[in-house]
């Protein structure tokens, strides 16, 4: 009689363990579904909507490209595309004459500083942020002479001499760098920028052991094709991110012409 009711009691215990497993499954099917409808949805709606898609933007496919007969050129279709980025880089490091900006959108947040370079000492440099891109500071060094000032007040002279902003002009900005180091640096065709032709280079970027890339990034490169010089990189998370709000990107450009002169503000 116990025995009997023990397994009696044995069976209802798996009937009810079977519909909790069932019941289980049945929840997950209808959250996956839910979750399939929402990026169906971010498929065809993307903009607006305060999500990140997973899905990855498409690197460019590379033109079949020749030497046209554009007049002096000082890189070719035919060179090695990490050489010439690391080349470009220092060339750059080496010119006394550019105005470069830096612009990073992190988020909501946008950070960006400007780089004048009028001759071999002398610089000045101005930071921006949002809201307004007003600038947040201020430094200009001439010589052995360092000056700065915070937002909208007056200019001050500095007790120090300017060495450590002159070190930061001298430094090849991160995304040259990192194209100047990568083998798998594809030339991918010719390109416009501020009226100057170019070459295009782009690589998909691994994260690094330093934790200065923590994730797959796209790498966009031009270089001038007529002076070799940098014109401009782009990077950006190789993940598809629709949501203004959520944009992640790093931009610097260099121009050679116009450059402002650089003169004691007091």
């Amino acid at each position: 009689m116990l025995k009997s009711k023990s397994m009696r009691l044995k069976a209802s215990a798996c009937v009810i363990l079977v519909a909790l497993l069932i019941a289980a499954a049945a929840m997950r099917w209808h959250a996956q579904d839910r979750v399939n409808r929402v990026r169906r949805q971010l498929s065809a709606e993307p903009y607006g909507l305060p999500y990140r898609v997973e899905t990855s933007e498409a690197l460019d496919v590379p033109q079949v490209l020749t030497d046209e007969n554009i007049g002096p050129s000082a890189i070719s279709v035919k060179d090695n595309p990490a050489e010439v980025v690391n080349k470009a880089a220092w060339a750059l490091i080496a010119d006394n004459m550019h105005s470069c900006t830096s612009e990073r959108i992190d988020h909501r947040t946008v950070a960006e500083t400007v780089f004048h370079a009028a001759g071999p000492d002398r610089v000045h440099l101005l930071n921006r942020t949002t809201p307004n891109l007003q600038p947040s500071n201020e430094v200009i060094v001439i010589g052995t002479d360092q000056y700065h000032r915070d937002a909208d007040g007056p200019w001050q002279k500095d007790a120090q001499d300017g060495t450590h902003y002159m070190i930061v002009m001298h430094q090849i900005p991160l995304g040259f760098f990192l194209g100047s180091q990568n083998k798998d640096l594809r030339l991918i065709r010719r390109d416009v920028i501020a009226d100057s032709p170019t070459f295009k280079y782009e690589v998909l970027v691994s994260p690094t052991p330093d934790g200065i890339i923590t994730r797959d990034t796209i790498l966009d490169i031009w270089i001038g094709i007529k002076d070799g010089l940098p014109r401009k990189y782009l990077m950006r998370p190789a993940e598809k991110i629709f949501n203004p709000q959520l944009i992640e990107r790093d931009t610097y450009t260099c121009s050679y012409v116009d450059v402002p002169n650089i003169e004691p503000p007091i």
